[in-house]
């Protein structure tokens, strides 16, 4: 098996970069009205860490000099992340971000992350990267470990929480056997064999699976799959069935 771009079974480490006491007032009354950097910055401080990359196209529309100008005036603060000796840059909220979010809670909380935990947060933006080309009115919402973060559109009409799958199938498993959680779940794992342990669990919920594979490079119609008779179905599959079953039925009528 390939192994995806994020997996768990390369060699990471993580630099982090602390935010000091005195960084704080060197931007005194920072006014942020780009409607673009606010929304990374709210992105931000309920997922706890975004990739470069993942900043740029999701949010800044590719802006080198936006994501620039926000280090420079310390709304963001960058650290990196290195995996098999490629550095990674990836971003946390600076000292001016969480004092124009007043969030004091955030400083420095980042260095509570393990390796496994940063990839479980790029991987969700790779998600909702996905999503918000089908959804227009995406909200992120914050939601409690071991989940993520949540997927709102359409007002509150869907809903998501998000799971994934890195270094965390004891998390999941207590969660899943102490109780259903009441919204739907996306699920996101490397393959789905790495589900094996957790199958008993997750197939009481009502919940779509996909992988870092079909997260990449299948479309949205095409990259899920259900629980069906043992085992996880493509979706698209499943429902191709159901039309074809329909269509032999109307035939013999």
């Amino acid at each position: 098996m390939e192994l995806s771009r994020l997996s768990a079974f390369h060699s990471y480490t993580i630099k982090w970069n602390r935010i000091l006491s005195t960084e704080s007032s060197l931007i005194k009354g920072l006014d942020i009205q780009s409607e673009k950097e606010l929304n990374a910055l709210h992105a931000i401080e309920k997922i706890g860490v975004i990739g470069r990359a993942q900043l740029k196209a999701i949010f800044l529309g590719r802006d080198n000099q936006r994501v620039k100008k926000m280090e420079r005036y310390r709304q963001i603060k960058r650290h990196e992340l290195i995996r098999n000796n490629e550095i990674i840059p990836i971003y946390t909220l600076g000292a001016t971000g969480i004092e124009f979010l007043r969030c004091p809670s955030k400083k420095n909380e980042w260095f509570q992350l393990n390796e496994y935990m940063v990839l479980e947060r790029l991987i969700f933006f790779q998600l909702y990267d996905k999503l918000k080309n089908i959804y227009s009115d995406l909200q992120i919402t914050e939601v409690e470990p071991p989940f993520i973060g949540g997927i709102q559109a359409k007002g509150e009409k869907k809903h998501f929480n998000v799971l994934v799958v890195r270094e965390n199938k004891e998390k999941i498993q207590k969660l899943l056997a102490r109780s259903n959680p009441k919204k739907p779940i996306i699920c996101v794992c490397e393959d789905l064999i790495y589900l094996e342990s957790l199958n008993p669990y997750l197939k009481q919920n009502k919940i779509r699976v996909t992988t870092d594979k079909e997260l990449r490079h299948k479309d949205f119609e095409s990259m899920f799959y259900l629980w069906h008779q043992g085992g996880w179905v493509n979706e698209n599959a499943l429902l191709q069935e159901k039309n074809n079953n329909q269509t032999k039925a109307v035939d013999h009528q």
